[in-house]
């Protein structure tokens, strides 16, 4: 009875032992700033490709690099040396919000709706404006290499 005690406790803790993320590489948080012409780029997505393991990905908002990210939400990107693309947001369509309509509803179909009411007309998303060199990281001729204490890059791109 003891045996059969002794050798559940062992696999169980040969299994807690074994979860360590095998097959994951070390990463290192990632920061910068992109500039388009000189000026923080508003809005886009980086993409980081390394030479062999995972790619990552993170946001660029105002300027400025975050959520740079390999397996999980900021955990940072692969170590080693990258080739980046930096790529638009995807344009947004208009959403509408719309209720079931009774079509003998004259007052709702004959008023306007503005626009933060249900229904009403949303904007469209402003994607940034960044020429398609950058979109691909064969052709963007931007790389980093990334190491263990973490980077912060500069970027800059131009739209000649």
């Amino acid at each position: 009875m003891r045996i059969s005690y002794a050798l559940t406790a062992i696999i169980a803790l040969s299994m807690i032992v074994g979860c360590d993320h095998s097959g994951r590489l070390d990463t290192a948080e990632v920061t910068g700033t992109v500039t388009l012409d000189g000026q923080p780029l508003s809005a886009g997505t980086i993409l980081f490709r390394p030479e062999s393991g995972r790619a990552g990905r993170g946001k660029v908002e105002n300027g400025r690099i975050v959520e740079a990210s390999t397996y999980g939400i900021n955990d940072g990107i692969v170590l080693g040396e990258h080739k980046i693309a930096i790529q638009p947001i995807p344009d947004i369509a208009p959403v509408t919000v719309s209720r079931m309509e009774d079509p003998t509803d004259r007052v709702h179909n004959a008023r306007q709706l503005p626009s933060y009411a249900p229904g009403g007309p949303r904007k469209r998303a402003q994607a940034a404006p960044i020429p398609a060199k950058y979109h691909d990281p064969d052709q963007s001729g931007l790389t980093a290499n990334i190491d263990e204490d973490g980077e912060e890059l500069l970027l800059k791109l131009t739209s000649r």
